[in-house]
């Protein structure tokens, strides 16, 4: 059970950033004046769990990227082109810019 738990509550990438990183951020906070609470583990779970969600956000629009098409638009990016230039005209005729 403790496996599942040290998956879900993120901790396992938390341990890797802080064995790669964990010595240079704990120098770097330490010469700000902000020496960290745990010197060998400096990043805390909820920064690690930003920086996770980050990294997946941009390979998600990465990859969302290369399926898009100029020339010959799938569906779904019609849909989403319509949709936002229907919030595009909505936000015009309501800020009136």
């Amino acid at each position: 059970m403790e496996f599942f738990e040290f998956i879900s509550e993120g901790r396992w990438f938390t341990t890797i950033l802080n064995s790669i990183l964990g010595a240079p951020v704990s120098a770097m906070l330490t010469s700000f004046g902000y020496p960290p609470a745990s010197p060998d583990q400096p990043i805390s779970d909820h920064f690690a769990m930003q920086i996770l969600i980050a990294l997946l956000i941009i390979a998600m629009l990465a990859w969302v990227r290369s399926k898009l098409s100029v020339e010959r638009p799938p569906k779904l990016q019609q849909v989403f082109e319509l949709l936002i230039e229907g919030l595009n005209s909505q936000g015009e005729e309501i800020v009136g810019h």
